[in-house]
């Protein structure tokens, strides 16, 4: 998800990496996150230039929403501290929402063919790969949970220290045999 960010952290320890904002102008350079982070980047510097209504009135002229105090960050969304998820084919991505603090995936799962070992490779790649994470570490299931056989939950800390819990839930595709719709969630503590 935020590969490429994260790349940028390590190209040089004087680059600060900015994950909550869509552009950032220390006074000499403006760069942006991505390409509709560009465009708010450019209008950030028509009101520099020209003004805030010139900027305005250049956005509406392009059909442009464009909201300078905008906190919509992509890198700062949650599901960038899900793990890549390598050896488990997804035929559908069925959902994805969420913001800074929660994150939902929904999928449909066809290979491999048992929740048994879906749980089972999410579990090694959770602490094998949760990005800028520490303190991963997978939760014992509770012997009276009737779902312990079909999830798992981790929970791990970000790099502001602020902790995280994630769950997988894994269950039968009720309408396509051998499929399972795989529920993965984050929530900020």
């Amino acid at each position: 998800m935020s590969g490429a960010i994260d790349e940028l952290g390590k190209l040089s320890p004087k680059i600060k990496v900015v994950r909550d904002q869509r552009y950032v102008d220390n006074g000499k350079v403006i760069t942006t996150a991505g390409l509709s982070s560009g465009i708010d980047g450019a209008f950030h510097l028509i009101s520099k230039i020209k003004g805030k209504g010139a900027a305005q009135l250049t956005a509406l002229g392009m059909e442009y929403r464009w909201d300078p105090d905008s906190k919509y960050a992509r890198a700062a969304l949650a599901d960038n501290y899900f793990p890549e998820i390598t050896g488990v084919e997804f035929s559908e991505i069925l959902s994805a929402e969420g913001d800074v603090d929660h994150w939902e995936y929904k999928a449909l799962v066809t290979k491999p063919d048992s929740a048994a070992t879906i749980l089972d490779l999410l579990g090694k790649r959770v602490l094998a790969g949760t990005p800028r994470a520490h303190a991963v570490s997978l939760v014992p299931p509770e012997a009276n949970n009737p779902d312990s056989h079909s999830s798992l939950e981790w929970k791990f800390a970000d790099e502001q220290n602020r902790d995280w819990k994630g769950r997988a839930l894994v269950e039968p595709a009720t309408d396509q045999p051998g499929k399972f719709v795989v529920t993965l969630n984050l929530a900020r503590q």
